[in-house]
C-alpha cells in the first residue's frame, strides 16, 4: 500500500473530489445518512482567501483524498498578540486507520500551524472516538468541554 502523501491544498484544488469521504465523515459522527451534507465552499473559500482558514490533505493510491483537516486561524481575543488554530474538521478513512496516517496528520497540521504562526492548536473531538483517545497520548489537554444544542432543524 502507498504511503499516503500529506499537503496543504487549496479549496479549489480538491473541493470536486471530496464529497464521499465528507458523507462518511458525516454518516459517521451523526449516525444516518449524511445526504444533507452541504458544505458552504464560498464561505470556505472566502476564508482561504483571508488566510483564516487551510486545509490539509492526505492522498493516497490513484491520488484518491484519504484524510483531511480543516482550522481557522483567529486571533486570541482573550491574550492580545497571540493566534489560535482551531480544528474544523479531522477524518481519516477508516481503512486508513490501522496505521500511522492519523498522528502524521496531526504532526503535519502542528508544524504548519506553528509556522503560519499560531501559538495554540484546539481540537474538538467526538466523545468516543479515536482522534478522542489519541490527543492525550500526543500532549493535549483537555481544557474544556463544548455542549451543543440544536436550536432549530
Amino acid at each position: 500500500m502507498k504511503t499516503a502523501s500529506i499537503n496543504r491544498e487549496h479549496i479549489c484544488d480538491f473541493v470536486g473530489q471530496i464529497d464521499p469521504l465528507l458523507r462518511l465523515h458525516y454518516a459517521e459522527i451523526i449516525g444516518r445518512d449524511a445526504s444533507e451534507v452541504e458544505p458552504d465552499w464560498d464561505q470556505y473559500l472566502a476564508l482561504e482567501q483571508a488566510k483564516t482558514f487551510v486545509a490539509h490533505v492526505a492522498r493516497g493510491a490513484h491520488d484518491q483524498i484519504v484524510a483531511y483537516a480543516g482550522f481557522f486561524i483567529v486571533p486570541d481575543f482573550h491574550r492580545r498578540g497571540r493566534r489560535i488554530a482551531q480544528n474544523d474538521v479531522f477524518f481519516v478513512h477508516p481503512k486508513n486507520r490501522d496505521g500511522a496516517l492519523g498522528p502524521r496528520l496531526i504532526g503535519w497540521c502542528e508544524k504548519d500551524m506553528q509556522q503560519r504562526g499560531a501559538d495554540e492548536i484546539i481540537w474538538s473531538a467526538r466523545a468516543g472516538t479515536v482522534l478522542e483517545k489519541m490527543l492525550p497520548v500526543i500532549g493535549y489537554e483537555n481544557k474544556e468541554r463544548p455542549w451543543s444544542k440544536t436550536l432549530k432543524e
